[in-house]
């Protein structure tokens, strides 16, 4: 037996194809009218090409300027101070002086390092022996208390 149903998805192509096609069309018979009732466009001017003998220019007359109205002509290089200038670098070597100076300024950096770092345990050693004796104080000022407290 032979089924003579259509698929349903086939007439929902169909539509939007047919819809396509109509919108297509409508554009361009718009666009079509819009280009058909706009002005035309002007023609280009055409352009006249003439030959100049210098002869044929106007002579301009130079006027000789007095010392007065002269402006001071200054030249000067132009430098574009935003770019650096390619100099070649050239790494100078160190002497022997310059090495002992480094090595006894990293020498005298370490020994300032260390005695910063001996200040510091001094005063930490400093502040805790503070810190013991006035727990020693107040633990001794208690017991004397609660030994008063007991006798009366």
């Amino acid at each position: 037996m032979k089924k003579f149903q259509k698929p349903p998805f086939k007439e929902k192509q169909n539509a939007i194809a047919l819809a396509f096609t109509l919108g297509i069309h409508a554009v361009a018979i718009v666009g079509l009218l819009y280009l058909g009732m706009s002005k035309p466009l002007e023609q280009p001017k055409k352009v006249k090409t003439i030959l100049v003998n210098p002869d044929d220019l106007p002579q301009t007359i130079d006027y000789e300027t007095t010392a007065e109205n002269q402006a001071e002509e200054i030249q000067s290089p132009i430098v574009d101070e935003t770019l650096p200038q390619n100099l070649p670098a050239t790494p100078s070597q160190p002497t022997e002086q310059q090495l002992a100076a480094e090595k006894q300024k990293a020498e005298q950096i370490q020994q300032e390092k260390l005695a910063a770092q001996e200040r510091q345990a001094e005063a930490d050693a400093k502040a805790k022996a503070e810190a013991n004796a006035k727990r020693k104080a107040e633990a001794d000022a208690k017991a004397k208390a609660d030994a008063d407290t007991k006798r009366k």
